[in-house]
């Protein structure tokens, strides 16, 4: 299959050329570039920035995030803090109501496809003390994710990486195919020819809601 990615549209279609079919959803409008707090909307929550500190030998800073409550709900006392890494963007620790925690660890650059990237590893454990751990290799040129290593084994990897002056052409629907509705396209687990989705799709986002990696 092929993702084409189509920020300034709001828009994510998925073809699939064994069928000649493809699929077209919906998302908010985005950029390049990643937010400069971890704050989400005034509607979503109420952000405070409480202070300033050092994390593994970075500064970093710290925020609490209460989320606004539902309509009749009762106001929650319950928040989230975060140590916010305004250098590269990221929530390096996040603390979560019930005393789970993950941080992410930047353990260096490597060459990766010819390429120098950001090598991280994020931990995450839970309120049981349970521990699983992830890693991604960040080009910061190309402000994506080339790999990624789940804590359940999946791999999501870039390959053949070339930088080009794409055509125009590569972000359309080929002519002859035929639009279907999501729900056809992406049930349940189906042979490799198909239309399906591949199951098992790990999820590609860190904590604090950043993607990971943009096909």
């Amino acid at each position: 299959m092929v993702q084409m990615t189509l920020p300034g549209q709001g828009l994510v279609r998925t073809v699939f050329p064994a069928d000649k079919t493809y699929v077209e959803m919906t998302q908010p409008p985005q950029t390049a570039e990643r937010p400069a707090t971890p704050c989400p909307p005034p509607a979503v929550a109420r952000c405070e920035r409480t202070g300033t500190e050092t994390l593994d030998g970075r500064a970093v800073e710290v925020w609490k995030i209460t989320l606004n409550p539902l309509p009749g709900q009762d106001a929650s006392t319950d928040s989230l803090q975060i140590w916010w890494d305004a250098e590269h963007k990221l929530a390096a620790r996040e603390q979560y109501p019930d005393g789970g925690t993950s941080t992410v660890v930047l353990r260096g650059r490597i060459d990766y496809e010819g390429r120098s990237v950001e090598h991280w590893q994020m931990t995450m454990t839970s309120s049981k003390g349970k521990t699983m751990q992830m890693a991604r290799w960040h080009d910061p040129e190309l402000q994506t994710d080339v790999r990624e290593e789940h804590a359940n084994g999946a791999v999501r990897a870039f390959r053949n990486i070339r930088l080009v002056a794409p055509d125009p052409a590569w972000f359309s629907v080929p002519a002859g195919y035929r639009r279907i509705n999501p729900q056809a396209a992406y049930r349940e687990p189906q042979e490799p020819s198909s239309k399906g989705m591949p199951s098992g799709k790990a999820p590609a986002e860190t904590p604090g809601g950043y993607p990971l990696a943009e096909p």
